[in-house]
């Protein structure tokens, strides 16, 4: 069940630049305890970071949703703090959590609502995550299906093997020690996608930036059907014995049949390399 772990507080003073004032914030903390037979999360917020973290020695498993209100009027924010509700869809075994921004009176400027999930990757085989203007954090070694969303920010996976949907608007996606299967896409509007990756020997993935660089370090022996297009960029591509350096071009190298990787930076370059290590 949700408990309260802290009262309303006026916590500090937030120096924005908003019609040249301070804005203060208030903030409330709920908890969720979850249960041992929970194998699947899903989370929906807004204008906040979410983050999976793994729990340490004898923690115990629990989502943190914080709530913050910004404004002028300490009154009318701690008005508003109460009204966002948080809508609790959960079942035996998984727990769904939505929160949705009420209209904005007088003397609030905004709330955001922030989700830290604290669990082993052994517990959770499904993790979805939405929000909208803050970045999606993987802290933990993740095992099975990451469904990640966010309009303004980073998507970050620390380490894990699975199947990644991971899409922005305006941010990075970056990765490191990750191995993707299935039919993975990662994809961003504004950004980076990068880091260290292996690929299962079967699968569709996908990489797609239209303003940023995709720069893949893969284990040196990885095979697939490359599929690559920098319309304003270069390629760069080294895997095995097979070299490619070009400009301005779409790219087809074929060292398998399959997996099948599919690779666009629309203003970028795309870099493939193999120097990371073999995967096992």
């Amino acid at each position: 069940m949700l408990k309260k772990t802290s009262v309303l507080t006026i916590i500090f003073v937030l120096m924005l630049v908003l019609s040249g004032c301070g804005v203060k914030v208030v903030e409330d903390t709920v908890t969720y305890s979850l249960a041992a037979n929970v194998s699947v999360v899903e989370l929906l917020g807004y204008n906040g970071e979410i983050r999976w973290v793994p729990i340490r020695g004898d923690e115990q498993p629990r989502i943190d949703i914080v709530k913050y209100v910004f404004g002028s009027d300490t009154k009318a924010m701690e008005q508003f703090l109460k009204l966002i509700h948080i809508q609790n869809n959960s079942t035996a075994d998984k727990v769904t959590f939505r929160v949705e921004q009420p209209k904005l009176p007088y003397g609030v400027e905004g709330s955001a609502i922030q989700f830290v999930v604290y669990a082993s990757p052994e517990m959770i085989s499904q993790f979805m995550a939405r929000t909208s203007n803050g970045s999606i954090y993987i802290d933990a070694t993740f095992k099975g299906y990451l469904d990640l969303q966010t309009s303004n920010g980073d998507i970050i996976l620390s380490s894990g093997v699975g199947e990644v949907r991971a899409r922005t608007s305006n941010g990075h996606i970056k990765f490191n020690e990750t191995t993707l299967t299935g039919q993975s896409v990662l994809e961003t509007s504004n950004g980076q996608i990068a880091g260290n990756l292996a690929l299962s020997s079967t699968g569709n993935f996908k990489f797609v930036t239209s303003n940023g660089d995709v720069e893949l370090n893969l284990p040196y022996h990885t095979k697939g059907a490359f599929d690559i297009e920098a319309s304003n960029g270069k390629i760069e591509f080294s895997l095995g014995s097979r070299w490619a350096n070009t400009e301005h071009k779409a790219l087809s190298l074929s060292l398998s049949s399959d997996p099948k990787i599919e690779i666009s930076a629309s203003n970028g370059n795309v870099i493939v390399l193999g120097g990371w290590k073999d995967l096992q």
